[in-house]
């Protein structure tokens, strides 16, 4: 009779100890997985903001450029797209940043850039013609307090993966000798985007970063992402 009371006392106690360990665990994982469910929020707010932060510093630096090229229309002596380049090769500090200014009056949507042509090292003439990003030039602001960007594409000059800040600039026609309006673009390496992302690396290196305008059309694609655009992907 002592023997079983002593069994039954004993099961019971291992049962409350592993009811209590099971409780604690569980308890243990919750808090584990909020934690995980802050720490990941916090993540996507610090990557937003220094997106956020390296777009508008990139369109300011192009509106400095396009600022300067303005300047000397308002001022009577407009530059010409050569001394235009000339000056945005001068300014860039980078040289993977590239300037192109383009004319959507030449029907194939050509200008120069500060780069030659990888297939062409005297050549600094680059063609949009084939390149289908400007669905919405209409809506580039003249502002200095927007955004203007382009979603990824293949830089002409060279084949690299790139985005472009965009700026409207008025220059002089060498030829008719009239202004005309142009399209200042600053075209920044994809990858260096990319780089400002590098503390992603370790607990979030799988996480995928995909940039959209307000119409749900990419900026950056992520490769999950299957559709076009993303309020379709999201209805999908």
């Amino acid at each position: 009779m002592k023997r079983s009371l002593i069994i039954t006392i004993n099961l019971l106690i291992m049962g409350f100890i592993l009811i209590f360990i099971v409780r604690y665990a569980g308890i243990k994982v919750n808090e584990s997985n909020k934690s995980s469910i802050v720490s990941f929020e916090k993540m996507t707010m610090t990557t937003n903001q220094i997106i956020a932060n390296y777009l508008e510093n990139e369109q300011h630096l192009c509106d400095i450029w396009a600022n300067y090229i303005n300047r000397s229309a308002e001022g009577g002596t407009p530059m010409t797209a050569e001394e235009a380049i000339s000056f945005i090769r001068k300014a860039k500090t980078s040289p993977q940043i590239e300037g192109h200014l383009i004319f959507f009056d030449d029907k194939n949507t050509e200008g120069l850039s500060t780069t030659a042509k990888v297939s062409a090292p005297d050549d600094y003439t680059v063609s949009y013609k084939n390149v289908n990003i400007f669905e919405n030039i209409e809506n580039v602001s003249p502002t200095n307090d927007v955004v203007n960007l382009t979603r990824a594409y293949t830089n002409p000059t060279n084949g690299v993966q790139s985005i472009a800040f965009l700026d409207h600039v008025t220059v002089l026609d060498s030829k008719s000798g009239k202004q005309k309006q142009g399209l200042l673009m600053r075209v920044v390496p994809l990858s260096s985007l990319e780089q400002k992302l590098v503390f992603l690396k370790g607990e979030y290196e799988n996480v995928e970063i995909s940039l959209v305008d307000k119409e749900g059309n990419y900026v950056v694609h992520g490769k999950s992402f299957k559709n076009s655009n993303f309020f379709e992907y999201y209805k999908s």
